[in-house]
Formats: C-alpha cells, sequence, structure tokens
C-alpha cells in the first residue's frame, strides 16, 4: 500500500470513531481539526484555502488601510456637511419668525408710543383750554365772532381772526403771538 492510501484509511477510520453515538445516546461531532494536506499545511483563510481570496503583502496591507481611514474620513466630513446645512436651513425659518414677531412688536410698540403721545397732547389742551389764558382768549375770540355776527366789518373780520387764531395756537402750542 502506498503511503497516501494508507493516510487516507487512516482519516477514514479516525472520521468513523468520532462519528460513532456514545453510550448517552449522542449525536457524534465531526470532526472539525483540519486535516493536513500534501503541502503539509492545514487548509484555510490564511494558506490559501477555500475562502481565501488571495492574501497581502505588507503594502497592500498599508494601502487598504489608507482606503479605509479615507472613507471613513470622508463620511465624517459629508455627516458634518449635511448636518450644517440642516441646521442652517432651520436657523433661516426661526430667524424669519424672530424677525416677523420683533416686527409686530415693534409696530405695536410705536402705535402704544403714538397713542401715549396723542393722550398727553389732548391733556395738555385741556389744561390750556381750562388755563387762565386759555379761558381769556377764548372770550375774546367769542366776543370777537358776536361782533362780526352783529357787524360784518373789516376791523370785526380781522381782529376775529386775529384773537380766534390766538386761542387756536395757544391751545396747539402753548404760546400766543402778538401782532
Amino acid at each position: 500500500m502506498s503511503e497516501s492510501e494508507r493516510s487516507a484509511g487512516d482519516r477514514d477510520r479516525r472520521a468513523q470513531r468520532r462519528s460513532k453515538p456514545t453510550e448517552e445516546g449522542d449525536q457524534a461531532v465531526p470532526d472539525l481539526e483540519a486535516e493536513p494536506v500534501e503541502s503539509g499545511r492545514p487548509e484555510g483563510p490564511r494558506n490559501g484555502g477555500p475562502g481565501s481570496g488571495r492574501a497581502f503583502s505588507g503594502g497592500q496591507w498599508i494601502v487598504l488601510w489608507l482606503v479605509i481611514t479615507l472613507g471613513v474620513a470622508a463620511g465624517h466630513l459629508l455627516s458634518n456637511l449635511i448636518t450644517s446645512v440642516a441646521v442652517a436651513y432651520q436657523m433661516r425659518i426661526v430667524m424669519s419668525d424672530l424677525a416677523k414677531g420683533f416686527g409686530q412688536v415693534a409696530t405695536d410698540a410705536q402705535q402704544e408710543v403714538q397713542q401715549a403721545a396723542k393722550r398727553r397732547e389732548a391733556e395738555r389742551r385741556a389744561r390750556r383750554r381750562e388755563s387762565d389764558r386759555g379761558q381769556s382768549l377764548a372770550r375774546q375770540c367769542q366776543d370777537w365772532r358776536a361782533a362780526r355776527e352783529e357787524m360784518d366789518s373789516f376791523t370785526t373780520r380781522r381782529n376775529t381772526e386775529k384773537y380766534c387764531g390766538a386761542y387756536r395756537e395757544y391751545i396747539q402750542t402753548g404760546r400766543v403771538s402778538t401782532d
């Protein structure tokens, strides 16, 4: 018998011994140990066996490492870019909403300030009407209007315009101009 036939027979006997059921009735577990091949090395992914692909040399591992590293870095950069674009879009929406809100608040505040100014001016006019000077000018204006109704002349028209104008000016500005 040749050496290869003898080793094949030894293998078959070992496999049969291991695959026989035991006394407890368990199933036999097949032999998972790799048998030596003709080269003397067991078959496997590192030794050109099934599933091995091709073996890398030292320089190829560096290239593979660089490619993977660059891919991961590019992925992170792309993720950061996408995130920053999304955040910028959301910020634009928020800022436009804030601008609208501030614009409305500013408009409301401006209207409130204008209304307050109108109220203060109306109060000042009322105080001027009730003051001694305002009542005196109002009486003079009323007297010249009555005189004009009785006798329409150049003097009555001119003095009506003068004293009634002075009264309106005093109520509006608080000053009286004397011509």
